[in-house]
């Protein structure tokens, strides 16, 4: 179990960098991109929700639509998407942080400065929407970069 998930921190760690280098050096296209995908992701949720269970038919709808406005109008939806990243960025990075103080591990004070740092990350972007817009892809970048390296971290600890 500890070597299947010490590769799985390994490869995100590396698909977080990279996704990050991609942030800092192609900030707009980056951001039409990340809203592209999210749509691809919520329509592709959507369809298989509704084919596993149509219980979900409501949800799926839904998603199917969000998805669907996502990809049609990609610049315009790149505020939707800067708001939704910043409040997942401060609700990732406070459960890091919980974790951290309710596990006694070995890397706790990481793991705190870690949240904390995305909770920071989270918090530019939600509370500076103009400057935001201009600065987002950056702080994204430098998320990931940092997300990136943290997950090698705990991946190479990881025994």
């Amino acid at each position: 179990m500890g070597k299947l998930l010490e590769k799985i921190f390994v490869i995100e760690g590396i698909l977080f960098a990279v996704l990050g280098i991609l942030f800092v050096f192609n900030p707009i296209n980056s951001l039409v991109v990340l809203t592209n995908v999210t749509g691809l992701i919520l329509v592709s949720l959507g369809i298989l929700y509704l084919i596993r269970d149509r219980r979900n038919i409501v949800i799926s709808i839904i998603n199917i639509i969000l998805g669907a406005g996502l990809i049609a109008m990609p610049t315009e939806s790149i505020n939707l998407i800067i708001s939704f990243y910043g409040a997942w960025s401060v609700v990732r990075g406070i459960y890091i942080v919980v974790d951290a103080l309710r596990n006694d591990m070995d890397n706790n004070k990481f793991s705190l400065i870690y949240g904390g740092v995305i909770v920071l990350l989270g918090l530019l972007i939600l509370l500076n929407p103009i400057i935001s817009f201009i600065s987002v892809p950056y702080i994204i970048g430098s998320y990931f970069i940092i997300s990136g390296l943290c997950e090698l971290y705990i991946g190479f600890r990881i025994k």
